[in-house]
């Protein structure tokens, strides 16, 4: 009388927690041949059923649970590489400076590479949340571009070492193809925002309107990118207020 016999393979981490299934496979086998076996892992999956006070079931992690996992690994992540650099930094090395295992490590970014594309999207999403957070629906032009020039500043300081990795990011690029991609869908996004701003700030009669528009705003991008390169060279050397002030008395109707 044939049966079949279930082959499971499970990776676990260092508190013999299970986080994926490797493999598992069906075999056809002689009901008669079959017998239940247990081995010490099974005895830890039974520990870990009756921790979750459902046998049966598995422990599931809740979303606040995940992204506390997925911040100290990216925290980790930005000590390592603003001490040793990106190439420098070794997967022994995360593994080291969070204290995970390197399955539990794979199992929220599948590479150095990922972990650093999830710094630079981090330090984007915070960038754009704290510009947002002080704008209102009666700023003027020239009162939203003070604060987006006087905000990137503040970011800068407040994530120093974050700043100072993704720096790095401009020579990456060219070996990372995911995160030059990354960088030129930033690059067209930031150019058609501060376009859109300079247009909206001419027909306010508050800019010149003999400007080219996108080439002021790749200009003054580029000239943030330089100013965070001068403030990591010599901390404290920029005064992003009057930076911001002297840009837009640049853009001035004369």
């Amino acid at each position: 009388m044939q049966g079949l016999v279930c082959i499971i393979f499970i990776c676990y981490n260092k508190n013999d927690w299970p986080f994926f299934i490797v493999n598992a496979s069906a075999r056809p086998v002689k009901k008669e041949a079959v017998e239940m076996t247990c081995y010490p892992e099974r005895a830890t999956m039974q520990e870990l059923l009756s921790r979750s006070g459902e046998a049966g079931t598995m422990p599931k992690t809740s979303e606040a649970a995940k992204e506390a996992r997925r911040t100290q690994i990216l925290d980790a992540a930005v000590r390592c590489f603003a001490r040793h650099g990106y190439y420098e930094t070794t997967i022994e090395d995360l593994v080291s400076e969070t204290g995970l295992s390197r399955g539990a490590l794979y199992l929220y970014y599948p590479s150095k590479e990922a972990i650093y594309l999830a710094i630079s999207e981090r330090w984007s999403c915070g960038l754009k949340e704290a510009i947002q957070a002080r704008l209102t629906a009666d700023l003027s032009p020239a009162t939203i571009l003070q604060i987006i020039i006087e905000v990137n500043g503040d970011h800068v300081q407040a994530e120093a070492e974050a700043c100072r990795i993704l720096l790095e990011g401009s020579h990456l690029a060219s070996h990372i193809p995911a995160l030059a991609e990354r960088k030129a869908e930033q690059q067209a996004h930031n150019v058609v925002a501060l376009s859109h701003l300079l247009r909206a700030g001419i027909e306010a009669g508050e800019f010149r309107t003999d400007m080219d528009v996108e080439t002021q705003a790749r200009i003054l991008m580029a000239t943030l990118h330089g100013l965070m390169v001068q403030w990591h060279r010599q901390p404290g050397s920029v005064d992003w207020q009057a930076i911001a002030q002297e840009f837009i008395c640049g853009v001035r109707p004369r």
